[in-house]
């Protein structure tokens, strides 16, 4: 079977009417698990978008709490900050730092692991950065979507119901839902992952080569972004399960 390209939604809390940053702060929750709310504020501390858990007013104010924090450091000896992460006794906070004094800020949920993803937050800023036409940092990481087929390591003992792990390979790229797909052929796997990440190098139909790491959740990010990537192989027939 192969798993369909898409990331879980995530609820908006109000009425007001979402502006072209609500996805991409939705796709910032849904590659962080452990993250509850994702805001973005201006210089002033004011929200310009937000997405996730909680009372309109709340997130906005800690938003606020946190991009003052951020200005604080930035008046320091320390300088401009590139990311600022304290945790409460309710839950953390992550405050990234963008260009014009804009700021992304991730609400974390209590008891859970304070950095989450650092791929994530940072593909989150670069495309919020892209879509303000704020400068940015070309980041480590690019998020995609993939399409991979599952093969069982082997077969079930008799008699029991449980399937034993499977083996994950990927064999189609996107970087959006809606964006034009990309056969690869597995090289390699990449060594010295975290414990819970797997790694491979592959090449597109084209011959070009990128690197594609999956994280917990099936969240995937590749070292070099799509777009502009060469062998677009526009006769691939959909098989995404979810249409």
């Amino acid at each position: 079977m192969r798993r369909p390209l898409s990331l879980a939604p995530h609820r908006r809390e109000g009425g007001a009417e979402r502006t072209s940053f609500a996805p991409l702060l939705g796709e910032v929750l849904a590659r962080i698990s452990s993250a509850r709310a994702a805001i973005l504020v201006d210089s002033e501390g004011e929200t310009v978008e937000y997405e996730g858990f909680g009372t309109p007013y709340d997130l906005m104010v800690a938003a606020a709490h946190a991009r003052i924090a951020l200005s604080a450091i930035e008046r320091s000896p320390l300088g401009i900050p590139r990311l600022l992460a304290f945790r409460g006794a309710s839950g953390g906070v992550l405050a990234r730092g963008l260009a014009d004094g804009y700021a992304l800020v991730v609400l974390m949920r209590a008891h859970t692991g304070l950095l989450g993803s650092r791929r994530a937050l940072d593909a989150g800023a670069w495309r919020i950065s892209r879509e303000a036409g704020l400068t940015y940092e070309r980041p480590a990481w690019f998020p995609v979507l993939v399409e991979h087929a599952t093969a069982l390591l082997e077969p079930p003992p008799a008699g029991r119901v449980s399937f034993p792990p499977l083996s994950l390979r990927p064999d189609l790229v996107r970087e959006d839902p809606d964006g034009a797909t990309y056969k690869c052929a597995v090289l390699g796997t990449i060594a010295n992952l975290p414990r819970r990440e797997r790694g491979f190098r592959v090449r597109l139909s084209s011959r070009a080569e990128l690197n594609l790491v999956r994280e917990p959740g099936d969240h995937w990010y590749s070292d070099v972004p799509l777009e502009g990537v060469d062998g677009l192989e526009t006769s691939i027939p959909s098989i995404n399960p979810s249409g």
